[in-house]
């Protein structure tokens, strides 16, 4: 939609997912957005984890930060991101099973 927004369906219509670019102005839990630097999710955020190429902040698994390549290949802990790495998708789907 307008390159900003992804909207992901499955073979019946239904959404799946939902991503953004840096050019989607809102916020998540009125602090996170696309556009973030790594540090600043650290500093935000309690916990950080990797999950399947993308950043699950505070076991919300309903919530993530694409990791930009090519970390999504060969970053296998959150340390091994770089703090100046710009997190610039965000996607919203249900990956907790």
């Amino acid at each position: 939609m307008d390159g900003t927004l992804t909207i992901v369906v499955d073979s019946s219509g239904l959404i799946v997912s939902i991503g953004c670019n840096q050019s989607y102005t809102g916020r998540y839990k009125e602090c996170l957005f696309a556009g973030q630097s790594m540090r600043d999710i650290i500093g935000l955020t309690s916990r950080q984890r990797i999950f399947n190429g993308s950043l699950i902040i505070d076991d919300d698994f309903e919530f993530s930060f694409v990791i930009p390549q090519p970390y999504d290949e060969i970053a296998d802990a959150v340390e091994h991101m770089p703090l100046d790495l710009i997190f610039n998708e965000i996607c919203v789907a249900d990956f907790s099973s």
